[in-house]
């Protein structure tokens, strides 16, 4: 998976310390109204509200012009990433000169407490030249 070919140059990847299915949405939402402190997420708590990513997120991911993969914690194929991966979630990837990085880990994101905190610290850690503008 980590292949050129498969991949391309600034390609980002999105890892949520949740589950998918209908379900697990419902009662994430759920946790996250009622006990926002105790959410175990907080990618998730930063980027989605109680029906779907929030504008702002939805608009930041328009403007990078580049491809991005979303991934629940029980469908990420992390035999394919190796070792680079933190040892836990949620984190984001970046694809660069033909490897995959670790752009940020979940102690980062712990210590991001807003959403427009989260897209800066992004736009900070993102090579113009792969794409955002």
């Amino acid at each position: 998976m980590e292949s050129s070919k498969e991949y391309k140059e600034g390609t980002l990847i999105v890892a949520w310390n949740a589950h998918s299915g209908w379900q697990h949405a419902v009662m994430d939402s759920l946790h996250k109204w009622v006990s926002p402190q105790t959410y175990y997420c907080k990618l998730c708590q930063l980027t989605y509200g109680a029906v779907g990513p929030r504008e702002s997120w939805k608009t930041f991911l328009e403007s990078l012009h580049r491809e991005v993969q979303f991934y629940h914690k029980d469908e990420f194929p992390a035999e394919a990433f190796g070792p680079i991966l933190p040892a836990d979630f949620p984190f984001i990837l970046e694809y660069r000169q033909e490897a995959w990085q670790v752009l940020l880990r979940p102690g980062e994101l712990d210590q991001i407490n807003t959403l427009e905190a989260l897209l800066e610290v992004l736009r900070q850690k993102l090579e113009p030249s792969a794409g955002y503008s």
